[in-house]
């Protein structure tokens, strides 16, 4: 009897600890946000509307010298078709190159407090949910001022953002739990990522590319989610079953790989910072 009473103590002591650890990851979460909100911008006169000013440069190059690179016109207005491809792409690469410097800049916080590392990663995905809701704000005023044709399918573009999140949380992992000890590997990602984006749908339609490479042109996990993503919120259509859950599979698949791999060597992050 005794035994059986001293089993359920130990199981409300763990169940207690378990809510413990969360509510104090959850402030610690929200803290570190609040910080970094603040702190981005500090000196700056702008302050947050940097978040919109870069893709709003990016698109205005892009409109300026589409000619000279022979991009041809499309069911969707030209600044349509950026911004609706650089929504979804900004939040991915923003996870992905925040990755590291999330880390990195918690060095202190690592070195004293026995908390999952992954919260670092959350906090920066936050951050970058705050700057892609502030391109969702312009990007709203440019869907009314080309009078898109919004409907019931618009419900479908968070899901989109909500996997691009979840493959840019997966690569970030790779990303830093290797880039904290070599930075090498950090740098060298932005170049990847540089190159990744126009192997995307951002600047040009997917009718541009030749029917016959499509299918490999499918094959990056990153385009069926963007292009999804403007077709539900430009062109009010539904998903593309296929794509969508082949995206899922693939993501959930990085995921499991990742985040294990990420886990075993955060345990020497505190020794290598």
């Amino acid at each position: 009897m005794f035994r059986n009473v001293y089993a359920g103590l130990r199981q409300r002591a763990a169940a207690t600890e378990w809510i413990r650890d969360v509510y104090l990851a959850y402030n610690l979460a929200i803290s570190l946000f609040l910080r970094d909100l603040r702190g981005r911008y500090r000196r700056s006169m702008l302050g947050h509307a940097w978040a919109i000013l870069q893709p709003l440069m990016f698109l205005g190059l892009w409109i300026t010298i589409r000619s000279f690179f022979g991009i041809r016109d499309s069911k969707i207005p030209y600044p349509l078709l950026i911004f609706s491809g650089m929504i979804p792409w900004n939040f991915f690469q923003g996870i992905i190159n925040g990755s590291t410097p999330a880390i990195m800049n918690n060095a202190g916080i690592i070195k004293k407090i026995n908390i999952d590392r992954e919260i670092f990663l959350i906090v920066n995905v936050l951050n970058m949910i705050f700057d892609m809701l502030m391109m969702i704000l312009l990007f709203s005023l440019m869907l009314l001022f080309y009078r898109a044709d919004i409907g019931l399918n618009l419900l479908w573009a968070p899901l989109y953002l909500l996997l691009m999140g979840l493959l840019g949380f997966a690569v970030g992992m790779f990303v830093s739990a290797f880039g904290i000890f070599k930075s090498d590997i950090t740098m060298a990602f932005t170049y990847v990522l540089q190159i990744w984006m126009f192997l995307n749908p951002i600047i040009y339609s997917v009718e541009s590319v030749p029917a016959k490479y499509r299918f490999l042109y499918y094959l990056n996990p990153t385009v069926p989610l963007i292009e999804g993503f403007r077709n539900s919120v430009v062109l009010n259509q539904g998903p593309d079953w296929i794509h969508l859950m082949s995206g899922v599979v693939f993501i959930l698949a990085t995921l499991a790989i990742a985040w294990p791999l990420f886990r075993k060597r955060a345990a020497f992050f505190a020794d290598e910072l």
